[in-house]
Parts: structure tokens; sequence; C-alpha cells
């Protein structure tokens, strides 16, 4: 991945946005544990399709060398934390809302980011990417459902 990956998704556009990064970062036991089941799981496609009689394709074979690179890093002392990357998007009329969306999707696609809309949670998006600390992740797990 180079330095670059979420240039057109940062850039100004024709509407306004705010982009907040956000992570956190796993305990070395939790690591280790997601590390070896998306080992684990590489693995078994691998045999799975072997045994199906279907070729390995290029997007397995990069999977699998991703997965036990980062286990091996893992192992060397790196860290590991997941990461969540909140987008809002302000438009002065319902009628530029669509577009709006359209270009947001598409700077995401161009950074191999799959977005996903928060219906009904458009608040909670917005406050996530002002600056200001709200972590929704913290938020779920300390307030009752």
């Amino acid at each position: 991945m180079t330095a670059d990956v979420l240039a057109r998704l940062v850039a100004p556009g024709r509407f306004a946005k705010r982009v907040s990064l956000q992570y956190r970062p796993f305990s070395a036991a939790e690591a280790t544990r997601v590390l070896e089941a998306e080992v684990n799981a590489a693995q078994f496609r691998v045999v799975y399709k072997r045994r199906t009689g279907r070729d390995e394709t290029a997007r397995d074979s990069y999977d699998q060398a991703r997965a036990r690179q980062a286990a091996a890093e893992e192992a060397a002392g790196a860290g590991v934390c997941l990461v969540s990357l909140y987008v809002t998007v302000t438009v002065a009329s319902d009628a530029e809302l669509s577009r709006a969306v359209a270009e947001t999707e598409a700077a995401a696609e161009s950074s191999k980011i799959r977005l996903r809309r928060m219906t009904y949670s458009q608040a909670a998006g917005w406050a996530a990417t002002l600056p200001c600390g709200v972590c929704p992740a913290e938020l779920a797990r300390r307030l009752p459902h």
C-alpha cells in the first residue's frame, strides 16, 4: 500500500466532507488469535479449492501470503489494530445528495475501500468525524443496548 492511497478520498471536492481514521490496538493475545484465524482461513480456502478441483486464484495466493506475513510480523513484535474510516459529506439540498454519494463512493473505490452507509445512524457517523475524540466502538461497549 502506498502513502497516497487515501489521497482521492481526503482531497477537497465539490461537497464539504470530513474523513476520520480511527484505530483500536489489539492486546498481544487477541492479536495472536486474530492472525492465527486469518492464516487458518487462508489455508482452509487453499485445501478446499484443491479438494473440489478448483484452481487457486491470484487473490487466494496473495491473501495466504499476506496472512502469513502479518503473523510473522506480529511474532516479531509488531502491533495489530482494527482500523475504521468514517466519511461524512454535507450537501445544501436533497437534490445534491445522490451526486455527493456517488462522488464519495467513487473516491473510496479508487482506494479499494468499500463504504457502508450509516442508515438511521447519520448523527453517530457525523459525531465520529468531529475532532473531539468520539469512538463509536467504545460508546457501544459502555452504553446499554
